[in-house]
């Protein structure tokens, strides 16, 4: 009896010992979903942490940018004024030019972001025009000289000069984006540009030896071209962003040029000769900008600077004797000024 009592015993202390081995070998319940676990990974039956991502979805997105620019030649002198009463007929002076004041002009457009995020197609038109008059005097004492005919009329009482350019752009571009940290992304273009560039120069002089003579300079240019640039994106925080980016053009641009020269109120004829020629134009932008966006807006103030490298040349006729001699003036254009863009996401 007493062998029988210590078996039963035995088989108690067992059957309280086994629940708890078998509790102690079943693996930790996984988290529930769309929670982060942070218990540390060096805890027995812990799985890591569960992130759920949902996919993002394509997007369309249109965009206007108002631009407030002012654009810069080299080649817009029209007269030398000498204030010297002393020596009124050297090459003394000042050398007066036209400029082109501040403008404003506009870029719109729009795009298509792919589901990934990754790639984006976008369609852009940007116009631009700048146009200004500047009027001069013979100083007291001194002189006026003109600086763009021909010798013949070497001294006048009055000059006044207009310029105007304008300038479009049609832009196809196709962008990739990669995400290089955190909080910064780098986007890479390519894309096809067409473009167009006028400009029209137009001075009239008067008085001593012009009787209502012009010069007119007039030009333009146009071709396609392949343009390639980037933007870097830094993120300050959970809405504000700044960025800088840069793009170059290559266009293979037709080119005509017309030189006309005239006195006594277009009766005489001095010059009117037309130059055709085609060759490559290059652009290059560079641009600074401040973002802020939210709920699939997107509002950005910037910097943006242009330069167009021998976007214009005009022939300069000097010679009296050999009537078809001329020289070749090229200048840059440049373009700065502050870009204010909005755009919307759909």
């Amino acid at each position: 009896m007493r062998e029988y009592r210590q078996l039963l015993a035995c088989a108690l202390a067992a059957l309280a010992i086994a629940p708890s081995a078998t509790r102690a070998d079943l693996p930790a319940p996984p988290p529930a979903a769309g929670v982060i676990d942070l218990t540390p990974h060096e805890l027995p039956g812990n799985p890591g942490p569960v992130i759920h991502r949902e996919e993002g979805e394509a997007t369309w997105y249109a965009s206007a940018e108002f631009l407030l620019l002012t654009a810069r030649r080299g080649d817009l002198d029209f007269a030398l004024s000498n204030s010297d009463a002393g020596n009124p007929f050297a090459s003394v002076g000042s050398v007066l030019e036209a400029t082109y004041p501040i403008d404003g002009g506009f870029r719109v457009g729009g795009g298509y972001v792919t589901k990934s995020g990754h790639w984006d197609m976008s369609f852009h038109f940007t116009y631009f025009s700048s146009e200004d008059n500047r009027a001069a005097a013979t100083p007291a004492g001194g002189s006026l000289f003109p600086t763009l005919t021909r010798p013949g009329i070497n001294i006048v009482d009055t000059a006044v000069a207009a310029s105007y350019m304008r300038y479009r752009w049609f832009d196809l571009e196709l962008a990739r984006r990669f995400q290089v940290e955190p909080d910064l992304t780098l986007k890479l273009s390519t894309g096809l540009r067409f473009l167009t560039l006028e400009d029209t120069f137009r001075v009239q002089y008067d008085g001593q030896d012009a009787n209502a003579a012009e010069v007119l300079n007039n030009g333009r240019a146009f071709g396609p071209g392949f343009l390639l640039g980037g933007t870097a994106e830094y993120r300050l925080g959970r809405r504000w962003r700044v960025d800088a980016r840069g793009r170059g053009t290559l266009a293979y641009t037709y080119h005509d040029t017309r030189t006309r020269e005239t006195n006594d109120a277009g009766a005489t004829v001095n010059t009117d000769a037309l130059r055709e020629h085609s060759r490559v134009l290059p652009v290059v932008e560079l641009g600074l900008g401040l973002v802020w966006e939210a709920g699939g807006y997107r509002v950005r103030i910037g910097y943006e600077l242009q330069n167009w490298f021998n976007a214009f040349e005009q022939p300069r006729f000097t010679s009296d004797v050999a009537l078809g001699t001329f020289v070749r003036r090229a200048s840059d254009l440049g373009v700065q000024g502050v870009v204010f863009s909005f755009s919307k996401s759909f």
